[in-house]
């Protein structure tokens, strides 16, 4: 997949039957009064969005995965979870793949330490 790529929010989309329990306690929810970037991450490319709840963040992640970049537009309820943010994605969501970031494991690496992260996303 090509970075800058934008990806569509799809409501025929079936989500995968992987998910993530969430745990988190919600500790607010507000309305956006403007477009607003988020970002998500995922081990594997994501070719099409459905259209559900999804974990986002307001900074790019810090671990290796592959990083998109999600614009919500004015008037999205963002429920808030600590760091994260969770948002129904809608086809009015612009979505753009940013790239990879990966780990590198160097000569020097050993087990017990953590690899470097290389960052090969785009602004």
């Amino acid at each position: 997949m090509k970075r800058g790529m934008i990806i569509q929010v799809n409501v025929h989309a079936q989500k995968p039957a992987r998910q993530m329990r969430w745990t988190e306690q919600m500790t607010g929810t507000r309305v956006t009064s403007q477009p607003e970037r988020f970002y998500h991450q995922s081990d594997t490319i994501i070719r099409t969005f459905a259209a559900v709840e999804t974990c986002l963040f307001p900074f790019k992640h810090s671990s290796a995965g592959h990083i998109y970049e999600i614009t919500v537009p004015a008037d999205t309820v963002i429920y808030e979870y600590d760091e994260e943010a969770r948002i129904e994605l809608t086809p009015a969501c612009i979505v753009r793949y940013l790239g990879q970031k990966v780990r590198r494991y160097g000569k020097d690496w050993r087990p017990g330490r953590s690899p470097k992260v290389i960052d090969r996303t785009i602004d």
